[in-house]
């Protein structure tokens, strides 16, 4: 009976599993489908393999200018949110009882439970009572601010897991602080910031609401592109950038673990 019960169990949690992964990459599907299909309609019934879509994206100037743009964004936004997240993230697990109360925590965090477009129009105005003009700067400041209390959190996790033994056990012995904490905290670290600082990449590279507020007409990251192409024209070329965007990122990330050895994916 033991045995036939955990059978039990084994199957529902598999086809829950099942359920829940079909939910969520059941819509890609038709994207993928409608990216290698010869039709020029979006969608449309299927009329053959071709790579023209593929092709289109590729020699396209506004894709390619946008996913430059979308990189530069992204590089700028994720260095300065690693700045700006790991000293956080220092000062609310390690600093003093006043930052290390909710109060603290929950201000760093405001970023995440703040809508972005509240965010977007927030950034605006003040660029505009400040007279300051917004360009590449301006956005690589709007994604570091959203994108930072992800590197927070997850870097402060970190930092509670480790603790503080073996600093501890180091500057008995005779070793600095500065030397601690870069040949001891910060190696310790590396798979929490590079994990975190890939999250960030990601969620400023694909982000809609900030860029669409902020960004000037002669700066349109790829995220921006595909959404006013959406609305002037549906064609396969939206489904072939699709893939694509996805596939770069997924390569991105498996680089990422393959060349400092950490897990992102698993």
């Amino acid at each position: 009976m033991r045995q036939r019960g955990w059978t039990s169990w084994r199957i529902l949690r598999a086809l829950s599993l099942f359920i829940g992964y079909g939910f969520v990459l059941g819509p890609v599907l038709p994207v993928v489908y409608n990216a290698f299909n010869a039709s020029p309609i979006f969608p449309a019934p299927f009329e053959g393999l071709t790579l023209e879509w593929f092709r289109s994206v590729v020699t396209s100037e506004q894709y390619m200018s946008g996913a430059i743009v979308s990189i530069e964004v992204g590089i700028g936004a994720t260095a300065l949110a690693l700045v700006i997240g790991v000293c956080a993230a220092f000062a609310v697990v390690r600093g003093p009882a006043w930052i290390r109360g909710g109060a603290a925590t929950s201000l760093l965090m405001g970023p995440i439970v703040i809508p972005q477009i509240v965010i977007g129009l927030a950034i605006l105005e003040a660029a505009s009572q400040l007279s300051f003009r917004l360009g590449l700067a301006g956005l690589i400041i709007a994604h570091a601010v959203f994108v930072s209390p992800f590197i927070i959190r997850v870097v402060a996790g970190a930092l509670e897991v480790q603790g503080s033994n073996l600093e501890s056990a180091a500057m008995v012995l005779g070793s600095r602080r500065t030397a601690v904490l870069f040949t001891l905290t910060l190696p310790m670290l590396r798979p929490a910031i590079v994990a975190s600082a890939v999250f960030a990449f990601t969620l400023s590279f694909v982000n809609v609401p900030l860029s669409l507020f902020l960004s000037p007409s002669n700066l349109r990251p790829l995220p921006i592109v595909i959404y006013q192409e959406m609305i002037n024209t549906r064609t396969p070329v939206l489904a072939a950038v699709s893939i694509l965007l996805a596939f770069v990122l997924l390569l991105a990330t498996g680089l990422a673990e393959k060349v400092f050895r950490v897990r992102i994916l698993q």
